[in-house]
């Protein structure tokens, strides 16, 4: 024990009751391909274990005058020289003891595959949450290149839906899906876009075991479309304003509300531009249910005279509804 005024002392643990040992570690692995052709690398991945801080690696079976070679680390890799079935044990080592004997088999297959780039399956993912793109389907590879390609040919990708991938070179990179950027108060926002839909592409190029046959293939990501349902707006003349509503997202996300149904301005706010002005901006609780209570513009103002609001999430949904106005 240590205090705030720099004394410290030590004492003996005293326990009473039954004891109950930690559960020990839980050795996961997989195999990138899972049926590789010789000659073509191939990754084993221990990182989805529990509890591990180091492996231990054993060849158990490997087919005859194969070569043989030794694993370390979580994440290994070998060359298999020869086809037939390699059978690999890994034993998770950690705090709490050792795991189970976890054995992966790797069947390898002979003859010359035509490289064959698979980008795995479109998706449809909520924004915000991480995303695992799957190139370990493809054929004949020796090594993976991942890369955001605009969704038309010479076009562009619009910046605030740029990611990054955790490594462009894995089987399966992962990023997180970007939230919709939310209008800057106090608007109007000239570069605003309400686009909450557009999809991102991905393209995946592999190289095959000679080092110079590739494969391309591309896949798909598209955002979770969300509904704002109830939606309702009331501005109190003595300067209150009351909006609420729901979301089918439930994520926590920022749900902006903005004065009247025109969200851009062109060149700097002017009296027939101010709508877009920012009233305030609610958080998505865990059943779907938002509110903002708080003051904002004026809806009856000549500057901003405006008889609906715009409501716009992070998680790319948006709606505009009549505002009622009360004494």
């Amino acid at each position: 024990m240590t205090s705030g005024e720099g004394g410290t002392v030590t004492v003996p643990l005293t326990t009473s009751g039954p004891f109950t040992a930690p559960d020990p570690p839980v050795a996961v692995v997989t195999a990138t391909p899972a049926r590789p052709i010789a000659g073509q690398p191939v990754r084993l991945d221990a990182t989805g274990s529990l509890d591990a801080a180091s492996f231990e690696w054993t060849v158990v079976s490997s087919p005859a005058g194969a070569e043989a070679f030794t694993l370390q680390g979580a994440t290994p890799a070998f060359t298999p020289s020869r086809a037939g079935r390699y059978e690999i044990s890994v034993v998770a080592v950690g705090d709490s003891g050792r795991s189970a004997l976890t054995t992966v088999a790797v069947d390898v297959v002979s003859g010359t595959l035509t490289v064959t780039a698979r980008a795995g399956v479109n998706q449809t993912v909520r924004r915000g949450a991480t995303v695992t793109l799957d190139g370990s389907a493809s054929v004949g590879t020796s090594s993976y290149a991942w890369q955001q390609v605009p969704n038309t040919a010479g076009g562009t990708i619009r910046a605030d839906q740029v990611v990054a991938l955790s490594d462009p070179a894995a089987a399966k990179p992962t990023f997180t899906l970007p939230a919709m950027a939310l209008p800057a108060a106090p608007g109007p926002n000239p570069a605003y876009s309400t686009v909450g839909t557009t999809p991102l592409r991905f393209r995946l190029t592999v190289t095959g075991v000679d080092g110079t046959a590739t494969s391309t293939a591309t896949t798909v990501v598209r955002p979770q479309v969300e509904t704002l349902a109830g939606v309702t707006a009331r501005y109190r003349t003595r300067g209150e304003w009351r909006v609420s509503g729901t979301t089918d997202v439930l994520a926590g996300q920022k749900v902006a509300v903005v004065l009247g149904s025109r969200l851009n301005a062109a060149g700097a706010p002017t009296a027939a531009s101010a709508r877009g002005r920012m009233i305030g901006i609610a958080t998505a609780d865990a059943a779907g249910a938002w509110s903002y209570v708080g003051t904002g513009p004026n809806p009856q103002a000549a500057a901003t005279a405006a008889a609906t609001v715009t409501v716009v999430s992070a998680a790319g949904g948006q709606v505009v509804t009549p505002i009622t106005v009360t004494g």
